[in-house]
């Protein structure tokens, strides 16, 4: 029988991989896949690709937008579909593929610390694992892989970089190159610096060579990639943070993200129970610390601890966990609001745990003597991973299409809200807006979020449902006062619902709760234009937009106009909100007003305290 070489683990580990994901090749763009590959047309040419490299990574949805940065996967979908024409089972066979090459490095990386046999052991149940499936069978999962990719590269580039003898420049840039693969798939990348350390500190054959100097720089690359993200999206996000934590205080969104390690560490031992999503009220909202809070971060100090104190009898375990712990903390709340609690996708990376448990335990089975105890522990081992492999196999179709994963979902958990949210948007899709607006109302019932109102509001007033859709724009106006999106529903209702002079003052508290968003002052701005305002109150919304956008030359002439036209309207309602509104009180020292004026930014529309005159004329704010 031939010796398993390095060679041999990882070919036959990779081919496991493609194999228990064969049938991911069936299946369609689900829910994400639609957005940001199937009706995105950033994605649909190279040239285009290119052209939006600075641009962020969800295409604009109602003028929403979300603050995540991966042009590496934008490109990377746009060269599928420039091979394939579009067709999804090439882009799944893409990502097959690129889980395959994933779970080879895993071996290769996990190599120096297990025997052959243990390092294949963990290579195959990384590849089985059924966490993996969300990132390998949807195709907008790939961020993950290519991510996961990047991470194991550089640490195999930096350890030939530090085994080397001599000059060895190509290990150093391979070894940035690699970390720009992860930086540039999924902020999560900024994690490899991490894990460089973590993996010169576990090796048994540290090396010659300094690594200070690919330290700084691959710390260099990271913290200017960060600079490049929030150039570019972080402007978008506070618009993506998850539902359950959202308007949380501190204390209050830890009580909620801390007992979800539970869920994290049932996810990596024991994952045959695996959801679409993990939104409320599948994890609750707490509000208070509890007792599951603290037995969930005694179980993570715990386990961080066993880390450390197997460090030199079981260098695999320790780097297993402490790359699972730092590769799910960027997306686990835990440090600041981030656009999930928790999500399968997320753990692909922290997937080597559990595979290095497996491998060392498969290693240590040597030194058992008593056949029996040995052949137990090799059954067992089998055991789990034919089970995984078997559910891994059985639950890649679910992500077949958006209606079979939302219909699947809600079968086996009927309490989460934006299942049904999505549900709704599928039989809106179809053209069934009774359905629709019906499980949008469930979901609203069950979790209170206002950004269902994307698709909620624009069903209720194309049936002429004008109360429902006032009620609901109210519903979300008071939990996301000033928001653009919701501001922008608000309006619409009122509207629709011939109350024009409603969605001029709803609009005008938007502007007092958020001032500085152009988004609400550009629909504000629209409104005006849409019920015929007068002229100089459209030239004070304008001067406004112009000043928060940093036109600011122009915004002095607008200003001295629009005192021009009022002073010969004869109808001067709203003036002195309009005052009080205007950019940097420019219309005040202009020297036009004289007499007193009160600006109450709180209220929908300002009343002046006493009469007052413009350009002698005699006026009171309505």
């Amino acid at each position: 029988m031939p010796a398993l070489t390095a060679r041999r683990a990882t070919w036959i580990a990779g081919l496991v991989a493609c194999l228990v994901y064969a049938n991911a090749l069936g299946n369609a763009w689900a829910i994400d896949d639609t957005f940001i590959v199937r009706d995105n047309p950033a994605v649909h040419s190279v040239g285009a690709a290119l052209g939006h490299f600075f641009d962020v990574y969800w295409p604009p949805q109602e003028g929403a937008r979300a603050g995540l940065y991966r042009p590496l996967a934008i490109i990377s979908y746009a060269l599928d579909w420039a091979l394939s024409g579009g067709k999804p089972w090439w882009f799944h066979l893409t990502n097959v593929a690129l889980h395959g090459v994933v779970t080879a490095l895993v071996v290769l990386v996990v190599w120096v610390w297990l025997p052959p046999a243990g390092a294949l052991a963990a290579g195959v149940m990384f590849a089985v694992h059924p966490v993996h499936v969300e990132a390998v069978a949807n195709v907008v999962g790939r961020t993950e892989i290519m991510t996961a990719g990047g991470v194991l590269l550089a640490v195999l580039a930096a350890r030939r970089y530090r085994r080397a003898d001599g000059t060895r420049a190509w290990w150093f840039a391979g070894a940035l190159g690699a970390t720009f693969i992860a930086l540039a798939s999924k902020e999560t990348g900024v994690v490899t610096i991490g894990v460089l350390v973590v993996d010169r500190w576990l090796d048994p054959e540290r090396g010659r060579r300094d690594m200070l100097g690919l330290y700084l720089a691959v710390l260099a690359l990271t913290i200017g990639w960060l600079f490049l993200w929030r150039a570019i999206a972080a402007v978008y996000a506070d618009g993506t943070v998850a539902a359950g934590i959202r308007w949380l205080t501190t204390g209050e969104r830890l009580a909620t993200v801390v007992p979800a390690q539970l869920e994290l560490v049932r996810l990596l031992v024991w994952p045959l129970r695996l959801s679409v999503d993990y939104s409320p009220l599948i994890i609750p909202r707490r509000t208070e610390w509890s007792v599951v809070a603290t037995v969930a971060a005694t179980t993570s100090t715990v386990i961080l601890a066993l880390a450390f104190a197997v460090a030199r009898r079981a260098p695999a375990v320790t780097f297993g966990i402490l790359v699972a712990a730092g590769s799910f903390l960027p997306t686990s709340s835990l440090l600041f609001p981030a656009g999930i609690v928790m999500a399968e996708r997320t753990l692909y990376l922290a997937a080597v745990a559990p595979s290095c448990v497996v491998g060392w335990l498969l290693a240590g089975s040597g030194r058992i003597r008593h056949p029996r105890e040995w052949r137990l522990l090799v059954a067992a081992a089998a055991l789990v991973l034919v089970v995984f492999g078997v559910r891994t196999v059985t639950r890649t179709p679910i992500w077949r299409d958006t209606p079979t994963a939302v219909t699947r979902e809600l079968l086996v958990y009927p309490q989460n809200y934006r299942a049904h949210v999505w549900l709704g948007d599928v039989f809106a899709t179809s053209g069934d807006s009774v359905r629709a607006l019906r499980e949008l109302l469930v979901a609203t019932a069950l979790f209170d979020d206002p950004f269902t109102t994307r698709l909620l509001i624009p069903l209720a007033l194309a049936r002429g449902a004008h109360r429902l859709a006032l009620e609901e724009s109210a519903r979300a106006y008071e939990l996301a006062p000033g928001h653009p999106e919701v501001s922008r529903f608000v309006m619409e209702s009122h509207l629709a619902s011939g109350q024009p002079d409603s969605a001029v003052s709803a609009m005008r508290h938007a502007i007092g709760v958020s001032p500085g968003n152009t988004m609400v002052n550009d629909d504000y701005l629209q409104l005006l234009e849409r019920v015929e305002a007068p002229r100089w109150q459209r030239l004070f919304a304008q001067a406004r937009t112009d000043w928060l956008s940093f036109r600011f030359t122009d915004v002095g002439p607008r200003l001295d106009t629009a005192l021009t036209a009022a002073s010969a309207a004869g109808d001067l309602g709203g003036f002195c909100w309009e005052v009080s509104a205007a950019p940097s009180g420019r219309a005040v020292r202009a020297g036009r007003i004289e007499g007193d004026w009160m600006p109450v930014r709180a209220g929908p529309i300002a009343r002046a305290s006493t009469p007052s005159r413009v350009s002698g004329i005699a006026w009171r704010a309505s």
